[in-house]
């Protein structure tokens, strides 16, 4: 059962504000996302609580509608292949022994590493276990971590222990919308997240998110891939030239990426030519970031999300 999670806030029992706040910012890394609990409750609605509890609430909730192309993505995978989308670490990591055992960290997927923290302490230690040898990036400072590594964290409650792994590629949507269905049209992001070797993949699938008109083709696959510099987009090998494919690209011609963010980039670099449609223009970089020039952004590409396109750096 992929689409499962846990009631947040606990079905029964009322948890004090800062315990309910952990467990939003837990909750949102469950597939199934919802806050729920018995009748004979306390209310517990985020707007009941105050501040700073709203605020962290607000930007837990925010983060997951910011990720919902990559939960969909998954989503694909699991209907595909069986493979959960919250997976214990051994999974994603079966040659370590050490991780056999864990049960305070976890992967969602393949790309993003979750340390909850699970006490209503504000200012808890919290230790984190980077396997392998590869980078790991804080979600939000991008900060690098280079694993093997074990380090204590001190995380208070606006702090969230989330990672990425080196290696990944994973879309966004950054605007804010009250729901998932008036973001249908809206523009991508894409977080590539360099691995020590230069490299990263990823994935991104896209239908209308209602009918069963998939089956008959009618979706954007794209397989995403960044070496060398240079970032591409092809239809994965399940993509079909079907009249259903193509109608839905045609009502999703508008839809485009606005924006890449390569984290990782050991050399800055000056310029980004895109190719797409056989036409080459240039776009120049920009560096930036909570940690200084932790990030090389491509402002506006304008590629769009069901096409062959290439995006070089120099």
């Amino acid at each position: 059962m992929h689409f499962v999670g846990a009631d947040v806030g606990g079905f029964f029992g009322n948890p004090d504000q800062e315990l309910l706040t952990r467990w939003y910012q837990l909750g949102i890394w469950y597939p199934f996302f919802r806050a729920h609990a018995h009748i004979d409750t306390k209310r517990r609605e985020p707007w009941l609580l105050g501040e700073p509890y709203l605020t962290h609430i607000r930007d837990a909730i925010r983060e997951r509608y910011r990720l919902l192309p990559f939960w969909y993505t998954l989503f694909r995978e699991a209907s595909l292949t069986g493979m959960p989308l919250v997976r214990p670490m051994w999974m994603e990591f079966p040659k370590d022994a050490s991780l056999f055992a864990t049960q305070d960290s976890f992967m969602v997927g393949s790309s993003i590493m979750v340390v909850p923290a699970t006490d209503a302490n504000t200012n808890q230690a919290i230790d984190v276990r980077f396997p392998t040898q590869e980078n790991w990036y804080d979600i939000k400072t991008h900060t690098t971590y280079l694993g093997p590594l074990k380090r204590q964290f001190h995380a208070d409650l606006s702090t969230t222990l989330v990672f990425a792994r080196g290696g990944s590629i994973v879309p966004t949507r950054e605007r804010h919308r009250s729901s998932s269905a008036l973001m249908k049209r809206d523009p991508f992001t894409l977080y590539v997240y360099v691995s020590r070797t230069g490299t990263a993949s990823g994935r991104l699938y896209v239908d209308d998110g209602e009918s069963y008109d998939y089956q008959s083709g009618a979706f954007i696959e794209r397989e995403l891939a960044f070496a060398g510099g240079r970032l591409t987009s092809r239809a994965s090998a399940l993509t079909k030239d079907t009249a259903a494919h193509q109608a839905f690209l045609q009502k999703m011609a508008a839809v485009r990426v606005e924006r890449v963010v390569v984290v990782g980039m050991r050399n800055p670099l000056a310029k980004a030519t895109v190719t797409e449609d056989g036409e080459a223009r240039e776009i120049e970089l920009n560096y930036g970031g909570a940690v200084a020039d932790s990030e090389c952004v491509i402002r506006d590409p304008a590629v769009r999300i069901g096409g062959d396109w290439e995006i070089a750096l120099s």
